[in-house]
């Protein structure tokens, strides 16, 4: 999963974030830090994209909802549910991913193992240890920005 998200959103931003540090003509340790920065929020914004999938309100987030479960995708909440299940309650989830239950009752499902607040935290992690990188800049404008876009990625609508 972790690798999927790497080579998907994690690598684009982080590139992205490093090209800007490197635009700027920035040293080699801060060009590398914000390519840190950058895959940590990556990361983060695609559990939170996961999360969103199954909790959603399509009129806040502007896209089509319940596509990761329509196709029977392994999220990070549907992962970690699995793991934390017992034979019977895996089977069962199982089962409502490959007949494409309605997310309601798969997010029903995935909450009962805690997997939905357990990726939450996950992602709140990511999103702290990405800010950890942005220390390294002095005060500024840019640095506020960069911080407050890390914490929007947890904020985005429900």
């Amino acid at each position: 999963y972790f690798e999927l998200i790497d080579r998907k959103t994690a690598s684009l931003i982080a590139v992205s974030c490093e090209l800007g540090a490197r635009a700027s003509s920035a040293a080699a340790e801060l060009c590398a830090r914000m390519a840190r920065f950058g895959s940590k929020l990556g990361t983060a914004f695609q559990i939170q994209d996961d999360l969103l999938d199954l909790g959603g309100d399509q009129s806040l987030v502007g896209k089509s909802l319940g596509k990761d479960a329509e196709k029977g995708k392994l999220t990070l909440p549907v992962i970690h549910h699995l793991q934390s299940s017992t034979p019977q309650r895996r089977g069962k989830t199982l089962t409502m991913l490959s007949e494409g239950a309605p997310r309601a009752l798969l997010a029903e499902a995935l909450r009962s193992t805690d997997s939905i607040e357990h990726s939450r935290r996950v992602a709140q992690g990511l999103v702290q240890e990405a800010q950890a990188n942005l220390q390294c800049l002095r005060p500024s404008p840019a640095r506020q920005m960069l911080h407050a876009m890390a914490e929007a990625v947890l904020t985005r609508a429900f």
